[in-house]
């Protein structure tokens, strides 16, 4: 097996945040947002040049509560009566 041995080095600590954030898809998005709420000083890190994740990026409209209408107007109809749908 072949190994790779890092060299030991000083890395600068920023510990200026009390909340960091990996991913600005929806959950992280949320969750950045539920902490600075909360008035923690909050850094949210993302790789790519847009927040959203696979919902902006990738184009899945089907996430964050968008079809929640639908999906209660089903459950209700599916409620009533199993033949409707």
């Amino acid at each position: 097996m072949t190994t790779y041995v890092l060299r030991e080095r000083n890395i600068p600590l920023d510990d200026s945040w009390d909340v960091i954030v990996v991913g600005g898809g929806p959950a992280g998005c949320a969750a950045a947002t539920a902490a600075a709420r909360e008035s923690a000083r909050t850094l949210l890190l993302e790789a790519t040049g847009a927040l959203g994740g696979m919902g902006t990026l990738g184009l899945v409209p089907w996430f964050c509560g968008y079809a929640a209408p639908l999906i209660s107007a089903f459950v209700e109809r599916k409620g009533e009566d199993k033949d409707a749908l």
